[in-house]
């Protein structure tokens, strides 16, 4: 439970010699990169290193396809010895195939979507015997589909009727609609139209040329549907399994793509004289040795081991060495933020104090084991970080459960320490149980706070 000690580590070798040394000897370990040119200030003809990333492209396009493929990110092994044209040419395949099946199933769901626009077009034209291809095809004759308000038609149906250039003809009656269409001549097409207009007439155009009686088209734009949905699922059920075969592959190359891409990234840290390069970084004191033994299959290539009074003003990282307790309420550290190299850590406190105070206020030996129990199922079947530290105060709630002596609320299953009772003090006679809660608490957090300013966190 305490800052891991840290030592800065300062690489030099062939500048020819640099990716190979950072793949065997950085990319792997507890490595933190700091700025070197900044470091070694005071050393003349430094410069920084080229930073060209190819790697950095292709791995955007394999995270933007796994989240289309709906893979979940992680590592798998693989083989770091790939081109970067070779993967291109592969996230191209594979992202064509993607937009195709795509572009596929969206074409289809567009093509089913217009047939039901259709479907719901051609409904109220059922009542119409003649073909649909004759009506829209007659010269002189002029047609249209719609629907009035159903208080205008019982108003005017007489007028309508009375008209020598207009037929009315009701197809279907809906609620306050009455759907129709009406014939007239080519003549008098434009005054015919006004005066329908005038009847707040809704004309619903026909935006394709259905063939045969209006049930006919309608037959027949089902079937046509019925096809496009099957090929649609053929389409969704093909592009399922391209996501299933292709998946284990997605991880080979998106872990080789982070891994090349992540070495391109400590080219931005390092600098170089005329033929070598230099790296610096922190590492922790347990793992120098055994960095230094990976370097040693590089003839040409050295390190110095400095401690942190060399690196000022740099600090050093903050790695915490927590025990099982620790580590669980590490993430309530870091939401406040880690200590400072030279500061304690506080991660068995807060644990430690957390589950106290939860436990006093919150005493039931039967509400703290089902606090537990979920606390178990988030942790073990959620997955949650916070499942632990429901656990935790549960068990905290249930052992001052016993303390009280209360269960699901009832005091008087378990003997113990009664709030509402009295207790006997030395000096003090009889008091209440209350006060000598409230002056246990203010003493708990006296001590906490004197605590902390001892140990300074």
């Amino acid at each position: 439970m305490s800052v891991v000690a840290m030592k800065l580590l300062t690489m030099a070798g062939p500048l020819d010699r640099f990716d190979a040394v950072v793949r065997e000897c950085v990319i792997e370990q507890d490595f933190h990169p700091e700025n070197t040119i900044e470091l070694m200030h005071d050393v003349p003809g430094l410069r920084p290193l080229p930073q060209d990333n190819p790697w950095a492209p292709l791995l955007r396009r394999a995270e933007e396809l796994a989240g289309q493929m709906g893979v979940e990110l992680g590592y798998v092994p693989f083989s770091p010895d790939r081109e970067p044209q070779a993967l291109g040419a592969y996230l191209d395949h594979l992202e064509g195939e993607m937009a195709r099946l795509s572009g596929r199933m969206e074409q289809l769901e567009e093509q089913i979507r217009q047939q039901k626009s259709i479907l719901g077009q051609l409904e109220n034209l059922r009542g119409v015997g003649a073909s649909l291809d004759e009506l829209l095809s007659m010269r002189f004759v002029r047609f249209r589909y719609g629907y009035l308000p159903r208080e205008t038609f019982d108003s005017f149906q007489s007028t309508l009727n009375s008209e020598e250039d207009i037929c009315f003809f009701p197809t279907a009656a809906g609620q306050g609609r009455v759907y129709g269409v009406y014939f007239t001549t080519q003549r008098a097409c434009q005054r015919v139209d006004t005066l329908f207009n005038s009847l707040h007439f809704t004309r619903i155009p026909i935006t394709s040329s259905p063939h045969g009686t209006a049930e006919e088209a309608m037959e027949q734009l089902k079937k046509e549907m019925e096809q496009a949905a099957a090929a649609r699922d053929a389409a969704r059920q093909e592009l399922e399994s391209l996501c299933a075969d292709e998946r284990e592959r997605l991880l080979e190359e998106y872990c080789c793509l982070r891994y090349n891409s992540e070495c391109c990234t400590l080219r931005s840290y390092a600098c170089a004289s005329r033929e070598s390069f230099y790296l610096t970084g922190w590492v922790p004191e347990s793992g120098v040795e055994a960095l230094q033994e990976k370097m040693n299959a590089f003839p040409r290539v050295s390190c110095v081991v400095d401690g942190v009074e060399a690196a000022q003003p740099f600090r050093p990282p903050t790695k915490l060495k927590n025990s099982f307790f620790g580590r669980i309420f590490h993430p309530f550290l870091e939401m406040y933020g880690l200590p400072a190299y030279n500061e304690a850590d506080p991660s068995a406190f807060m644990a430690l104090t957390y589950c106290l105070f939860f436990g006093i206020m919150f005493g039931d030996l039967g509400q703290g084991l089902c606090l537990a129990l979920l606390g178990l199922v988030l942790a073990r079947k959620k997955k949650m970080w916070l499942g632990n530290i429901i656990t935790c105060c549960g068990l905290s709630g249930a052992i001052f459960g016993c303390v009280y002596g209360s269960v699901f609320g009832f005091e008087e299953v378990l003997p113990g320490f009664k709030i509402m009772g009295q207790s006997a003090l030395g000096g003090m006679g009889v008091v209440s149980n209350v006060l000598v809660l409230l002056v246990v608490s203010i003493v708990l957090g006296i001590a906490m706070l004197l605590i902390v300013m001892g140990i300074n966190i």
